[in-house]
Protein backbone atom coordinates (compact mmCIF):
# COMPACT_ATOMS: atom_id res chain seq x y z
CA UNK A 1 0.00 0.00 0.00
CA UNK A 2 1.48 3.89 -0.45
CA UNK A 3 1.36 3.52 3.42
CA UNK A 4 3.60 1.11 3.98
CA UNK A 5 6.01 2.69 1.09
CA UNK A 6 5.85 5.55 2.86
CA UNK A 7 6.37 4.03 6.25
CA UNK A 8 9.56 1.62 4.33
CA UNK A 9 11.04 4.94 3.35
CA UNK A 10 11.67 7.42 6.07
CA UNK A 11 13.87 7.45 8.40
CA UNK A 12 11.79 9.71 10.48
CA UNK A 13 8.27 8.52 9.75
CA UNK A 14 6.02 11.25 12.11
CA UNK A 15 2.30 11.12 11.75
CA UNK A 16 0.07 14.05 12.75
CA UNK A 17 -3.61 12.51 12.24
CA UNK A 18 -6.74 13.00 13.29
CA UNK A 19 -8.64 10.13 15.32
CA UNK A 20 -11.44 9.45 12.78
CA UNK A 21 -12.83 5.61 12.12
CA UNK A 22 -10.78 6.07 9.17
CA UNK A 23 -7.28 6.34 10.85
CA UNK A 24 -7.85 4.34 13.73
CA UNK A 25 -5.67 1.68 14.46
CA UNK A 26 -3.99 2.78 10.33
CA UNK A 27 -0.39 1.96 11.76
CA UNK A 28 -1.13 -1.41 12.76
CA UNK A 29 1.46 -3.84 13.11
CA UNK A 30 1.65 -4.64 9.13
CA UNK A 31 2.82 -0.76 8.60
CA UNK A 32 5.39 -0.55 11.65
CA UNK A 33 6.72 -4.16 10.21
CA UNK A 34 7.71 -1.85 6.84
CA UNK A 35 9.54 0.84 8.69
CA UNK A 36 13.59 0.23 8.69
CA UNK A 37 15.61 -1.21 11.44
CA UNK A 38 16.98 2.69 11.64
CA UNK A 39 13.70 4.33 11.71
CA UNK A 40 12.07 6.38 14.23
CA UNK A 41 8.24 6.97 14.78
CA UNK A 42 7.13 10.27 15.51
CA UNK A 43 3.36 10.70 17.10
CA UNK A 44 2.37 14.20 17.49
CA UNK A 45 -1.31 13.55 15.98
CA UNK A 46 -3.82 11.13 17.84
CA UNK A 47 -2.58 8.36 20.13
CA UNK A 48 -5.05 5.86 18.65
CA UNK A 49 -4.02 6.27 15.00
CA UNK A 50 -1.42 3.60 16.08
CA UNK A 51 -1.05 0.11 17.15
CA UNK A 52 0.44 0.60 20.49
CA UNK A 53 0.81 -3.19 21.57
CA UNK A 54 2.61 -3.71 17.63
CA UNK A 55 4.38 -0.72 18.15
CA UNK A 56 5.87 -2.15 21.80
CA UNK A 57 6.45 -5.38 20.37
CA UNK A 58 9.21 -3.62 17.75
CA UNK A 59 10.92 -1.68 20.43
CA UNK A 60 11.44 -4.41 22.43
CA UNK A 61 12.70 -6.15 19.33
CA UNK A 62 14.67 -3.55 18.22
CA UNK A 63 12.90 -4.00 14.66
CA UNK A 64 12.55 0.20 14.95
CA UNK A 65 15.29 2.29 16.81
CA UNK A 66 12.76 3.84 18.65
CA UNK A 67 9.63 6.40 18.64
CA UNK A 68 8.91 9.97 19.89
CA UNK A 69 4.90 10.27 21.75
CA UNK A 70 3.62 12.87 22.40
CA UNK A 71 0.20 11.65 22.48
CA UNK A 72 -1.36 8.06 23.37
CA UNK A 73 -4.34 5.78 22.96
CA UNK A 74 -4.95 6.51 26.77
CA UNK A 75 -4.16 10.04 28.37
CA UNK A 76 -2.52 9.90 30.81
CA UNK A 77 -0.65 7.35 29.98
CA UNK A 78 -1.76 3.87 33.02
CA UNK A 79 0.92 3.64 35.36
CA UNK A 80 3.20 0.69 34.61
CA UNK A 81 2.27 0.81 30.38
CA UNK A 82 5.17 -0.57 28.52
CA UNK A 83 6.32 2.39 26.95
CA UNK A 84 7.58 3.18 30.28
CA UNK A 85 10.10 0.77 30.10
CA UNK A 86 11.42 1.13 26.85
CA UNK A 87 15.09 2.83 26.63
CA UNK A 88 14.47 3.60 23.21
CA UNK A 89 11.23 5.59 23.42
CA UNK A 90 10.74 9.31 23.91
CA UNK A 91 7.49 10.26 25.40
CA UNK A 92 6.37 13.79 26.21
CA UNK A 93 3.22 15.02 27.48
CA UNK A 94 0.95 16.06 24.74
CA UNK A 95 2.66 19.20 24.40
CA UNK A 96 3.68 19.28 21.10
CA UNK A 97 2.17 22.37 20.04
CA UNK A 98 3.72 24.34 22.88
CA UNK A 99 5.89 26.48 20.73
CA UNK A 100 7.71 29.63 22.07
CA UNK A 101 4.47 31.54 19.95
CA UNK A 102 2.08 29.78 21.27
CA UNK A 103 0.07 31.99 23.51
CA UNK A 104 0.49 34.78 21.06
CA UNK A 105 -0.75 32.40 17.83
CA UNK A 106 -3.79 31.04 20.20
CA UNK A 107 -4.59 34.76 21.19
CA UNK A 108 -4.84 35.77 17.32
CA UNK A 109 -7.48 32.52 17.30
CA UNK A 110 -9.56 33.65 19.95
CA UNK A 111 -9.07 37.73 18.64
CA UNK A 112 -10.66 36.52 14.92
CA UNK A 113 -13.28 34.33 16.52
CA UNK A 114 -14.22 36.76 18.23
CA UNK A 115 -14.69 39.11 15.72
CA UNK A 116 -16.69 36.84 13.83
CA UNK A 117 -19.11 35.86 16.59
CA UNK A 118 -19.39 39.51 16.86
CA UNK A 119 -20.86 40.29 13.75
CA UNK A 120 -17.34 41.35 12.05
CA UNK A 121 -15.50 39.26 9.16
CA UNK A 122 -12.42 39.11 11.37
CA UNK A 123 -9.39 40.90 9.42
CA UNK A 124 -11.42 39.75 5.99
CA UNK A 125 -8.98 37.81 4.95
CA UNK A 126 -10.52 34.50 5.95
CA UNK A 127 -13.99 35.63 6.45
CA UNK A 128 -16.60 33.46 8.74
CA UNK A 129 -15.24 29.98 7.39
CA UNK A 130 -11.60 30.38 9.33
CA UNK A 131 -10.53 27.66 11.17
CA UNK A 132 -13.99 25.66 11.81
CA UNK A 133 -13.98 21.99 13.36
CA UNK A 134 -16.22 20.09 10.27
CA UNK A 135 -17.59 17.08 13.13
CA UNK A 136 -18.96 15.17 10.07
CA UNK A 137 -15.24 14.80 9.20
CA UNK A 138 -14.42 14.26 13.28
CA UNK A 139 -11.95 17.21 13.56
Amino acid sequence: TELHSAMAAGDFVVLSLPHTPQTEGLVDAAAVACMKPGGVLVNVGRGAVVDEPALVGALRRDAIAGAALDVFTVEPLPEGHAFYGLENCLMSFHCADLTDDYFELTMDTFMQHARTYAGGVGDGSEGATWNLVDKSAGY
